[in-house]
């Protein structure tokens, strides 16, 4: 059930390095559609790229629009909370820089689907076709979990299965319930946002709106960012224990004193393994045993 007062919708995007001028200028002209007074937040956190901090500057000229730029990096809770607190609408539509809209009625579903105290969750596609070989090892992992990705699915674990990467919530319980910026590195701020929200009774809601995920990695960066956030997870394990299936099979290793066996495994195999996965042709269980083993010997 949409609601059906007057109200203003907030969509903050943080960037870096990317250029969103494509996504920022679809955003708009559906917004325009709508009888809905918005505005589209951008803010920059701390990019290097020139040619990219040059072309999103465009944004500022446009109508609706605003564009705040920092010297620095902020790390991505923090500027995330930074687009919270600049924002002026009763609503708030989370969508990162990569994001594709391919859904000519994206704002408009979301507005139809609006309750007050629910956060509601859109959902993530990837493209069909890889665009670059070198691509395989993130587009392989993303495809083989998609299936297991549709509303149906995620409602059946709602707050596991939060992700700001598409996501709509009201101000105020952004406002109650930030992003830890204690978590420095890549991974697991959606994670804790989804706990936070579960202790608090706020309701999850996912559906069938994605947006396309357009900056798939080279299979080294993603190796690399994939061993950043089980650094992340490890960290906080403590606080994350619940909500992580990896969590969950580690804990039952541990609990039959199987942790040595599987690091040692690890140790042996770990080249062999990465070569594999950086080969053309990765293999979806064995990246994820190299998350486990990984994880056990931190």
């Amino acid at each position: 059930m949409g609601v059906f007062f007057t109200m203003r919708l907030s969509i903050l995007i943080p960037v870096y390095n990317q250029d969103c001028t494509k996504l920022v200028a679809d955003l708009l002209d559906q917004c325009n559609k709508t009888d809905i007074d918005f505005e589209i937040l951008v803010m920059d956190d701390g990019s290097t790229n020139r040619q990219t901090l040059q072309t999103n500057r465009k944004i500022a000229n446009w109508e609706h629009c605003t564009l705040h730029e920092f010297g620095h990096n902020q790390g991505r809770s923090c500027i995330r909370n930074r687009l919270v607190k600049e924002s002026t609408g009763e609503y708030l539509l989370m969508i990162d820089s990569d994001a594709i809209v391919e859904r000519k009625d994206f704002i408009q579903n979301y507005l139809d689907c609006l309750q007050p105290n629910t956060v509601i969750c859109g959902g993530i596609l990837h493209p069909e076709n890889l665009k670059c070989a070198n691509q395989r090892l993130r587009y392989m992992y993303e495809k083989k979990c998609e299936s297991k990705f549709t509303a149906a699915c995620r409602n059946q674990s709602p707050y596991q299965n939060l992700r700001t990467f598409n996501m709509l919530i009201p101000r105020r319980v952004a406002l109650a319930h930030p992003f830890n910026e204690n978590i420095q590195n890549y991974g697991y701020e959606d994670t804790l946002i989804g706990k936070e929200l579960e202790q608090d009774n706020i309701q999850v809601l996912h559906i069938d709106n994605p947006l396309i995920n357009g900056d798939i990695e080279d299979s080294h960066i993603f190796l690399k960012k994939t061993e950043e956030s089980l650094r992340t997870l490890k960290q906080h394990e403590s606080e994350i224990r619940g909500y992580s299936s990896l969590i969950q099979v580690y804990d039952k290793l541990r609990s039959l004193h199987l942790v040595w066996f599987v690091s040692l495994a690890y140790h042996l195999l770990n080249i062999p393994i990465r070569q594999l996965l950086l080969s053309r042709w990765p293999i979806f269980h064995v990246f994820q045993f190299y998350k486990l083993g990984y994880y056990c010997t931190l």
